[in-house]
């Protein structure tokens, strides 16, 4: 009969990296971080464009014709978007469809910060474009 033996430890001790790795490995980290956060602005800015859009098709609601329909959803947008400088780079739009009104709110974020990295790497959209409907009763 075989004679079991009991396997000898092993030693999985994993190398230390050198200056050398990090050297290569840290410009690859800051850039993946730098995405991040693009993308992470993007989608904070699009979720404050898409509640003034929102916003907007409440207020236009109370018109009784287009011209005061746009001013009402310009005026509720501008004031859910924050800072002056979010309210002036958008442009709000009033559609009338069959179903509701359509509110459409563009904004240009191509001067905002989320656009450093365009030279290296893909960045969001410069122009965030969001709507929404509200129901004619």
């Amino acid at each position: 009969m075989r004679e079991l033996r009991r396997p000898e430890k092993l030693n999985f001790e994993l190398p230390k990296p050198n200056w050398l790795q990090w050297l290569l490995f840290a410009p690859a980290l800051a850039l993946a971080a730098g995405q991040l956060a693009a993308w992470s602005g993007y989608w904070w800015i699009g979720g404050r464009v898409q509640a003034a859009a929102e916003e907007g098709a409440r207020a236009a609601l109370a018109g009784q014709d287009p011209a005061t329909q746009e001013a009402l959803a310009r005026r509720a947008a501008a004031r859910r978007l924050p800072g002056d400088d979010l309210a002036q780079a958008s442009r709000v739009t009033v559609h009338r469809r069959p179903d509701g009104l359509l509110v459409q709110v563009s904004y240009d974020a191509s001067d905002r910060w989320i656009q450093v990295l365009r030279p290296v790497l893909p960045t969001p959209p410069r122009t965030v474009i969001k709507t929404a409907v509200a129901p004619m009763p």
